[in-house]
């Protein structure tokens, strides 16, 4: 199977590969991921447009047309928990800009951008609208030597 799979690869992705051009595009990935409790949206290089846009767009249909719940990002304790409580919320941010100000290091690019800002107003607002319950948290090892960190 390695060996078929080293040989193949290449004409396996081929065949599977479908252009995501406009949102419509969307459509087979939403109703097969939406069948799934866990979805990993992953990328092939940090800091494209396209790609926020696409992963955002993707992740609201998730949310409206099957009922997701929660929304992971690979990012700093404290910078994630802001986004989190603005989001539910249950902080008085002024907006969402402000609210992903605190992404500094990286991958600041992946969520400090204009595609991740329209995102979280467009988070908040669902929230608002059908009550909060579909919060954005994460964490990861980069702060774990914080005090927020070790909870």
């Amino acid at each position: 199977m390695r060996t078929w799979l080293a040989s193949n690869a290449a004409e396996v992705v081929a065949e599977a590969a479908r252009p995501l051009r406009e949102e419509g595009d969307l459509d087979p990935i939403v109703e097969r991921a939406g069948q799934a409790r866990v979805v990993l949206i992953g990328e092939a290089s940090h800091g494209t447009h396209d790609f926020y846009k696409m992963r955002a767009e993707l992740t609201r249909r998730l949310i409206e047309e099957h009922g997701f719940r929660v929304v992971g990002l690979e990012a700093d304790w404290p910078d994630t928990l802001r986004v989190h409580r603005y989001v539910t919320g249950r902080v008085t941010e002024p907006d969402a800009e402000t609210t992903l100000g605190d992404f500094r290091r990286f991958p600041a690019w992946m969520w400090r951008n204009t595609v991740m800002v329209q995102f979280v107003r467009w988070l908040r607002a669902w929230n608002a609208e059908h009550g909060a319950g579909r919060p954005a948290a994460g964490r990861t090892k980069r702060q774990a030597d914080t005090p927020a960190g070790r909870m």
